[in-house]
């Protein structure tokens, strides 16, 4: 055999025919047409032509050695085609030409025996699956100007030990080297910003691989990767489900400085996870997850935690309080769902964050200071039955999200300061006892049954508004807000004076005007009250004194 294939090297240089040596053979033959293809046969290759440029779509000889030329009948090929190649069980080792620029899908798939694969610089593109079950395979080399590792490419290439991709390689794909049982070293590019979902799925010999330069981890990536050791992941801003999981011996992980979200399961059955200690487990500075029961009625942070987790400590009967350090900045989804006994929680003004669900269903929750936070995410509150009041700070410029305090029950006063624009679908819908709310000029959408079942609401809003139409087109009582009138103007006579001062101290006392009706009526509230905290009560007085001596 590799007489023929040296005799064939030298016709194909001379441009003569191969007689009974049994070589590929050059000469035209018959030609099929499917649709619009033609399929041209020239000895053992089949192939399409397309500009006058050919594509191997299939090789019927026999060779154990194969070196593909680089013409064809004259003409150039540039493409081994999608299965050319593929289960082709003699096959033992393959030369593809410098004139190929791409490689189909599936193009060796299956093809037991080949053990090497020699592949030209100038390939830019190896399709899915194109190596997919060469379970013999040890040997190939990445083209330089190759951009990704496609989807499935090795999967099953049970025989691989070592890889190393070329500095073009941006990408990893989806299972690309699944179940290649036998690789023990990776090296990766510099370039390599993402690794797809299993792509190194049950690589249990897998030690060493460089991902200090990878942005993106795909879900169960690395799954059974039982001799991992060691990663870094100081430049990854994004995990998938399960990417470490059952790595045995993963103990040293170097995490990123900022990262908001790990799924819980990212490091389960590592070896990280099982040696930490009971209580609060940090990557980095980024809360992960609470090992162990906890039962502890006080959750305490470290001062420089910066994000929780989601999912963090959903479902806790034990927690009634929380300390968060001034350094958190985000608190994920779910993060303390059904903590059913947790009364009271003020959140740090660094936090600019607050996703879906974070508190849903903590019906103990008496109180929350907002703070500054820019979002309240859907049914962030929802279900928060004990829930008073709340005043939406003037950081929240753009919307309370749909169900944000669906059914809190007992709230009773609603304060929105900033500019809203939106409130989300059913955002109060089944607050019974909701008395007053007062929506600011910027709010241009109200989402269907914002505010259904609540009965005893009154809408506080501007003239010709988005909320006084809302409120008309909904039946919902309204008051208008008369934009003229300056807050702790208590007595509307146009100034802010000592006069004032004597007005809301006499509402707080509990007097009425000669007509038996409050001092302050419902609509006034607002302009009482001076800490624009929801409430009307002596700090307000205090507040009014110390701006008049000012």
């Amino acid at each position: 055999m590799k007489k023929s294939l040296k005799i064939m090297s030298v016709f194909m240089s001379a441009m003569l025919t191969l007689g009974s040596l049994g070589a590929v053979s050059l000469t035209a033959g018959a030609q099929e047409s499917i649709g619009t293809v033609t399929k041209i046969t020239s000895g053992d290759f089949v192939y399409t032509v397309e500009d006058n440029v050919a594509t191997i779509v299939d090789y019927t000889g026999s060779a154990n050695a194969l070196v593909i030329p680089q013409t064809i009948d004259g003409r150039k090929i540039v493409r081994i085609g999608d299965y050319a190649l593929s289960k082709k069980a003699k096959l033992n080792s393959v030369v593809v030409p410098e004139s190929v620029e791409s490689i189909g899908s599936s193009a060796f798939e299956d093809s037991v025996d080949l053990k090497k694969v020699t592949l030209p610089d100038g390939v830019t593109k190896i399709g899915p699956s194109a190596f997919y079950g060469c379970s013999k395979l040890t040997t190939v080399n990445i083209p330089a100007k190759l951009e990704e590792i496609d989807d499935y490419t090795f999967s099953g290439c049970t025989q691989l030990t070592d890889i190393k991709l070329s500095e073009s390689v941006t990408y990893v794909g989806e299972s690309a080297f699944e179940g290649c049982s036998n690789l023990n070293s990776v090296t990766l590019s510099e370039n390599t910003e993402t690794i797809g979902d299993c792509a190194f799925y049950e690589c249990d010999s897998l030690y060493s691989i460089n991902l200090e330069n990878v942005s993106q981890i795909g879900a169960g990536a690395f799954v059974y990767c039982a001799n991992l050791d060691d990663i870094d992941l100081t430049n990854c801003s994004l995990i998938g489900e399960n990417a470490f999981s059952v790595c045995q011996s993963l103990i040293n992980i170097k995490f990123p400085d900022s990262i908001y979200s790990i799924p819980q399961t990212a490091f389960e059955y590592t070896l990280w996870e099982q040696s930490a200690p009971d209580g609060v487990l940090y990557a980095g500075d980024f809360a992960y997850k609470i090992i162990g029961d906890f039962t502890d009625s006080t959750l305490t942070f470290k001062d420089n935690t910066y994000a929780i987790n989601d999912d963090f400590l959903s479902y806790n009967e034990y927690v009634k309080k929380i300390n968060l350090p001034d350094s958190v900045e985000y608190i994920g989804d779910m993060a303390f769902e059904n903590c059913i006994n947790l009364k009271k929680i003020s959140l740090p003004k660094s936090l600019y964050t607050l996703c879906d669900e974070t508190f849903l269903g903590c019906e103990s929750l008496e109180s929350v200071e907002l703070s500054e936070v820019v979002n309240i995410g859907v049914s962030a509150f929802a279900h928060c039955t004990s829930l008073k009041s709340i005043v939406i700070p003037e950081s929240v410029n753009q919307s309370i999200g749909d169900s944000a305090f669906l059914n809190c029950t007992s709230l009773e006063k609603v304060t929105i300061n900033g500019d809203v624009q939106l409130i989300g679908a059913a955002a109060f819908l089944s607050c019974e006892n909701l008395k007053s709310v007062n929506i600011p000029k910027s709010v241009g959408y109200i989402g269907a049954d914002a505010f259904e079942f609540c009965e005893k609401l009154t809408i506080k809003c501007y003239e010709n508004s988005y909320a006084q139409y809302y409120a008309e087109e909904n039946g919902i009582k309204y008051l208008l807000i008369d934009e003229e009138r300056l807050v702790g103007d208590i007595n509307n006579d146009g100034k802010i004076d000592v006069n004032d001062v004597t007005e809301l101290q006499k509402h707080l006392a509990g007097y009425t005007k000669a007509d038996d009706t409050p001092i302050i009526t419902d609509s006034d509230l607002n302009i009482a009250d001076i800490t624009n905290d929801g409430i009307i009560d002596l700090r307000d007085v205090t507040a009014l004194q110390l701006s008049l001596s000012e």
